[in-house]
């Protein structure tokens, strides 16, 4: 990705290996510091033309999973600016806010998710399960 100029066109080829490999206990913290560098580069270089290469919401995948869910709240929003409403994007959202104990926005992804899909069992089970916990 580095030799590429941080290009996004690149990033997608190497996406789900880059997911994989940075989950949380698999990666020093030095490691993510160094990652979250290059991703800020390659959100640098992006400009929104396509709706099927979500950039944000790839590069939030990857925040999630290195535990930054301030930051993958942040891209997901801006995912669904610039590529609309997906109920995986709000499913995402409502777990970034679910780790950081934000219920009630968590609660409120999770519906609007079922609202967009409401055969997307995932996200029904945790506004039960929210629910029950406010």
């Amino acid at each position: 990705i580095r030799l590429s100029g941080h290009d996004p066109d690149v990033f997608f080829k190497f996406k789900q290996f880059l997911v994989n490999k940075l989950a949380f206990p698999f990666t020093t913290e030095k490691q993510q510091v160094d990652v979250c560098r290059d991703l800020e580069l390659i959100m640098r270089n992006h400009f929104p033309l396509n709706a099927k290469m979500d950039l944000a919401f790839e590069v939030g995948r990857m925040y999630m999973s290195m535990q930054r869910y301030r930051r993958a709240i942040r891209l997901f929003k801006q995912s669904i600016r610039e590529c609309g409403e997906h109920h995986v994007t709000y499913h995402n959202l409502g777990l970034c806010y679910n780790c950081l104990g934000e219920l009630r926005q968590s609660l409120a992804a999770f519906e609007q998710s079922v609202a967009l899909n409401a055969s997307y069992a995932e996200s029904a089970e945790y506004v039960e399960r929210i629910r029950r916990k406010l």
